[in-house]
């Protein structure tokens, strides 16, 4: 009797995306952000948030002397990351570099719903996290402030902006659409018209709560706009 040799299980070769996802995976346990096996970006974020908190500004004047810079955020909170001089002969480097900044960056988006913003909110109320782009090379760059000029400029400026470009976004596709169907024009304007109501009143019931949970001093005067 004869028994047919079974071939060995050869493993198959890594993709590139995986052997990237290792390779950061890799970086993350090097500095001690993996937790259960997992990274553990809260840790991440715990790490760069004393590196923000000093870089307070007080008037728009500082932003370009005291906000830290995203390469700085990363050459910190992960200073085992091979820096891009010693890219030659490290696979993926380049590629590896850029997503951790991605990250990184990530954790210190303005949005209430950033990481870094989260955790000063909770640690210091009376501060906003904002980003920016400082010198001539327009650096992206992060810093906290209580100045209404730099919050209006870099924190509420971006949001208007994003919204403005939806409402346009919108606009622009019902007046398509009404192009094509003369016949219904109306019902197109109609559409946008209580879209942005709709839109505009659900974000006033989030001011009116702010508004109700201020103490009633507030001295800002009406930009007009």
């Amino acid at each position: 009797m004869s028994y047919q040799q079974e071939a060995p299980i050869q493993e198959q070769p890594l993709t590139s995306k995986q052997a990237i996802a290792e390779a950061v995976d890799a970086a993350y346990l090097a500095d001690g952000y993996i937790k259960d096996g997992e990274r553990d970006h809260v840790a991440v974020a715990d790490a760069i948030y004393p590196l923000v908190l000093a870089a307070q500004v007080r008037v728009p004047q500082e932003r370009a002397t005291k906000a830290v810079t995203r390469g700085s955020l990363i050459a910190t909170v992960f200073p085992s990351l091979p820096k891009p001089t010693e890219w030659p002969g490290r696979p993926f480097a380049e590629e590896v570099d850029a997503a951790i900044r991605q990250k990184v960056w990530d954790l210190v988006k303005a949005d209430r719903a950033g990481k870094v913003q989260e955790l000063l909110g909770m640690r210091n109320p009376g501060l906003v996290l904002c980003r920016t782009k400082i010198g001539a090379d327009r650096v992206d760059a992060v810093y906290v402030t209580d100045n209404l000029a730099c919050i209006k400029e870099d924190f509420a400026g971006p949001l208007a902006e994003t919204m403005r470009k939806a409402n346009k976004r919108m606009s622009l596709n019902m007046a398509m659409a009404g192009i094509r169907l003369p016949e219904h024009s109306q019902t197109f304007d109609r559409l946008y018209r209580q879209a942005s109501r709709r839109a505009l009143n659900a974000g006033l019931e989030d001011t009116r709560l702010m508004l109700d949970a201020a103490d009633g001093d507030d001295v800002d005067e009406d930009d007009g706009e």
